[in-house]
């Protein structure tokens, strides 16, 4: 068995298949890209929703008690908090 061969089964058995991944994963983005909101969502906000579609899919077909699929959400959580962090830093400084 190749490392490659190795890392996919290691994937899959805490990720869950790729291909049920891709369908959830895909449902979830379509809800997000058909709201209301989506339109004002900056490039940063609309990578981390997707980013979080993937890792929400990975807890839905794979190990649900996997800690890094939970980080992995709250770390795109924060890279958006900082987003709007350094906006309002940035309105401080110019009022």
């Amino acid at each position: 068995m190749t490392q490659l061969e190795v890392m996919l089964n290691e994937r899959e058995a805490t990720h869950g298949s790729f291909a049920l991944n891709a369908k959830i994963s895909g449902l979830l983005k379509q809800v997000i890209r058909r709201s209301p909101g989506y339109d004002a969502l900056t490039e940063v906000q609309r990578e981390a929703l997707d980013l979080m579609c993937t890792k929400f899919s990975r807890v839905l077909s794979g190990q649900t008690i996997h800690k890094d699929h939970w980080l992995d959400v709250s770390g795109y959580a924060q890279l958006c908090v900082r987003e709007i962090e350094n906006w309002e830093k940035e309105a401080n400084d110019l009022g």
